[in-house]
């Protein structure tokens, strides 16, 4: 995790916080003391005196598959006294994949897991596989990818003048398609189609409550906008990218539907959107221009929000 090192025995007398989540739970791009977890825990216990700890397990590119997968194998065994489950408008699209490449016990599902559209010709387009820089171990290159974007850059630049035609410079997606684009959430679908993109989101969106409600901790959840949802001048570069149109405001649709969603099953919803909108007024940046992750100021909006949260739902964090 992007954490500090915790024991999986927790300490007498703490209160434990399991924050699950992609990179934006994680934290990408800010400093880990910016991230909304590191905010919030700090917030937390100014005002109730006591040791809490905010756990954050929050992954590049995970979705509810693999956070119920990890809560499963691991999470649990860290002793949390809630989850807190962070969404995104990628998990969408990852979901499409990860119920493909992924196993839970039988008895843990309820519909029957397939794919469920023909898969784009792009993924099945060959990737070369070649040994980089062979006088350096696999496992130095895997710690560097991990720790040095300098490396990174260096092997994605010469893979691109290598394989022109594959590693290109711009995003290679295939709008509407649930495998290749991330927020094909946010495009015009039909019916059936929309349907098929929620009901792995809400199957293990379900799977994750019912652990909370087996060992009797609360499960809270919040859907964080990006940049295009909140403002015309938000993720100004990275919109271009993935075919959104520059200056233009999308809907919310998503985050109303899943509201609607959470209500049902009586699962509590953090609306994050009033206090995103109310300070994009003010003119913070609240999102950084290319990746569209949030910025400091944007993980402080949400610690903010949490924390009045909690507080004015009276949660019994002791």
């Amino acid at each position: 995790m992007r954490d500090r090192e915790y024991s999986f025995t927790k300490p007498a007398g703490t209160y434990r916080i399991l924050l699950l989540g992609d990179s934006f739970a994680e934290g990408y791009g800010v400093a880990e003391a910016s991230t909304y977890q590191a905010n919030l825990e700090e917030q937390l216990n100014k005002k109730n005196h006591r040791n809490l700890e905010i756990l954050n397990a929050g992954v590049q590119s995970y979705s509810p598959r693999l956070e119920y997968l990890f809560l499963t194998t691991q999470g649990m065994a860290l002793q949390p006294d809630m989850i807190i489950l962070s969404l995104d408008l990628t998990d969408f699209s990852d979901q499409q994949r990860y119920q493909i490449l992924t196993k839970i016990k039988p008895t843990a599902v309820t519909t029957t897991i397939s794919d469920q559209w023909e898969r784009s010709p792009i993924l099945a387009k060959p990737i070369p596989s070649v040994t980089w820089i062979p006088f350096i171990p696999t496992s130095i290159k895997w710690w560097l990818h991990q720790h040095s974007r300098l490396y990174d850059l260096a092997i994605f630049t010469v893979k691109k003048l290598l394989y022109p035609d594959i590693f290109k410079g711009q995003i290679d997606f295939t709008p509407q398609d649930p495998f290749t684009d991330s927020f094909v959430i946010l495009r015009p679908k039909n019916e059936q189609q929309h349907a098929k993109l929620w009901e792995p989101m809400k199957r293990d969106i379900r799977l994750i409550k019912a652990i909370g409600d087996k060992y009797q901790l609360p499960v809270i959840v919040m859907m964080h906008p990006h940049g295009h949802q909140i403002s015309a001048n938000e993720w100004s570069e990275g919109r271009k990218s993935w075919d959104f149109m520059p200056q233009k405001i999308y809907g919310v649709q998503p985050q109303a539907e899943l509201q609607s969603f959470l209500e049902s099953e009586n699962i509590p919803y953090v609306d994050l959107l009033p206090a995103f909108k109310a300070t994009e007024r003010r003119q913070k940046k609240l999102f950084f221009s290319l990746d569209g992750h949030l910025t400091a100021v944007g993980h402080q909006v949400i610690a903010d929000t949490l924390f009045a949260f909690l507080q004015q739902h009276q949660y019994a964090l002791e």
